[in-house]
């Protein structure tokens, strides 16, 4: 989301171990305001029941939404007036390909880096800011 929505004004979240299953947290909601005006809230469960698993990311706007799948439904939902339309697309196999192939493609000196180092370090501080006891 800083990718699309820019520099955060203020960053909060709340990690747990719900389920005690091991040591780390399974549980964990972050909340940003960005200097746009954009609110996010997301919510990460690492102990949900099985079959109850959900991928799923909307953005909501003015006019609509915008809603999509991180790493199952290779589909795009844009609804507008209370009309939705979805634009399918060629699921990756590995998403995270993409950024892994700018990367290499940057260390050998074929192409522009795709992410500076300050824009990695504020994500790193945003998840800081989810996860902080």
């Amino acid at each position: 989301m800083y990718y699309f929505f820019g520099e955060v004004e203020t960053a909060t979240g709340i990690a747990t171990n719900q389920s005690g299953l091991y040591e780390a947290d399974d549980m964990v909601v972050g909340n940003i305001l960005f200097k746009t005006g954009v609110v996010f809230s997301g919510a990460w469960c690492f102990n949900v029941a099985a079959g109850e698993e959900k991928d799923y990311c909307e953005i909501f706007g003015s006019e609509g939404k915008i809603g999509f799948s991180v790493f199952e439904n290779p589909n795009i939902s844009v609804t507008k007036n209370g009309e939705t339309v979805n634009i399918p697309f060629e699921a990756l196999q590995h998403v995270q390909q993409p950024i892994i192939e700018k990367t290499v493609e940057y260390f050998l000196g074929h192409g522009p880096n795709p992410c500076s180092a300050e824009d990695g370090a504020e994500v790193m501080r945003l998840i800081d800011c989810f996860t902080a006891k």
